[in-house]
């Protein structure tokens, strides 16, 4: 059932803009050939490294090229620590 102006009678009806159609696709839209499945706008990661993370005590897979959320390390600390 439609929805109608009590006044005029006449019908209620949405309209969408552009901009709305166009943000509507960037949300909705389904990538298949970008990163985890995501198009936030962010290239795909390239890849991670493992270490053991002392501050979370746990094995932490991080982003390469970033450095460790919790302890700051970052892959070349790991690879130092590890040729000592």
């Amino acid at each position: 059932m439609a929805a109608k102006n009590d006044i005029t009678g006449d019908a209620i009806v949405s309209k969408t803009s552009e901009k709305y159609r166009d943000n509507y696709d960037k949300i909705f839209r389904k990538e298949k050939d970008v990163g985890l499945g995501f198009n936030d706008g962010f290239n795909a990661p390239k890849g991670f490294w493992e270490h053991y993370c002392e501050v979370e005590d746990s094995l932490m897979g991080v982003e390469k090229d970033f450095p460790c959320n919790w302890c700051g390390k970052t892959e070349e600390d790991f690879e130092l620590d590890k040729s000592e």
